[in-house]
């Protein structure tokens, strides 16, 4: 569908369209048959484009990697497991996106959604309060 809009209306629009939606791109044109012709076939409009969803993916992936590989940032409050699961489901994630180019908002939606679904409870413990023990008397006290 982007690339019939685009090669039908070039001269109207030359800009590029990366990151346009299809529905974006008919209303951008003026092509009110194509955009009714979208929303009867129940494309949803989102104000997020797809390059916009495939970055807040990878900068979730590269906030979760760097404070894993930040020894100051965990202080110990994670477990070895916690943490390969953590580096694993980002991997993860970076693989489908290299290999997804075409993805729609959609598809990166959902693989956001998966992503932040596994990294919750790590991201909960992330952000309890740091725990230290008193060198006097071996009371455990919080510090914020």
């Amino acid at each position: 569908m982007m690339k019939f809009l685009m090669r039908k209306d070039r001269a109207r629009y030359p800009e590029p369209a990366i990151g346009k939606s299809p529905l974006d791109m008919a209303c951008i044109l003026g092509r009110e048959d194509i955009v009714r012709e979208l929303l009867a076939n129940e494309v949803k409009y989102d104000a997020t484009s797809v390059s916009e969803a495939r970055k807040d993916l990878k900068n979730l992936i590269t906030e979760i990697k760097e404070i894993i590989d930040d020894p100051q940032k965990l202080q110990g409050r994670l477990a070895k497991d916690e943490k390969m699961i953590a580096v694993n489901a980002c991997a993860d994630k970076q693989e489908w996106l290299d290999t997804n180019n075409s993805a729609s908002i959609k598809e990166v939606h959902r693989q956001f959604k998966e992503l932040t679904g596994i990294l919750e409870p790590i991201q909960a413990k992330l952000a309890e309060p740091r725990k230290y023990k008193s060198s006097h008397n071996n009371v455990t006290s919080n510090r914020s």
